[in-house]
């Protein structure tokens, strides 16, 4: 066939089935997929989902991702603060001349 190929469904939704393989090639460009809530590709058990949420990946075996250079950042903007509670614990004087006698490397402060 020559030319353009345009499939529509105006009113409700497109269904396609296909008892073998079902390939979509773009020799000279590329394939866009897109959706108003969210994109789903299911396969043998394992699945991949584009949604506001974000992408999941779900697979029952092992997932591998192959790359000559990973980069595995963090979110894209988040802040992060950590105060901790001062205290002054009081060193029992006995639990640590028993510790030290012993050569224990660390004093239990429980009761």
């Amino acid at each position: 066939a020559h030319g353009s190929l345009h499939v529509q469904a105006s009113k409700g939704k497109s269904t396609w089935h296909a008892q073998k393989a079902v390939q979509v090639t773009s020799t000279g460009d590329a394939v866009t997929m897109g959706a108003k809530t969210s994109l789903l590709f299911n396969g043998a058990g394992s699945s991949l989902r584009i949604d506001d949420g974000g992408i999941t990946f779900k697979t029952g075996g092992q997932a591998t991702f192959q790359a000559s250079m990973k980069v595995l950042a963090g979110p894209g903007s988040a802040s992060t603060s950590l105060t901790l509670p001062s205290s002054k614990l009081k060193a029992c004087l006995f639990k640590l001349k028993s510790a030290a006698a012993s050569g224990a490397g660390k004093v239990s402060v429980d009761g």
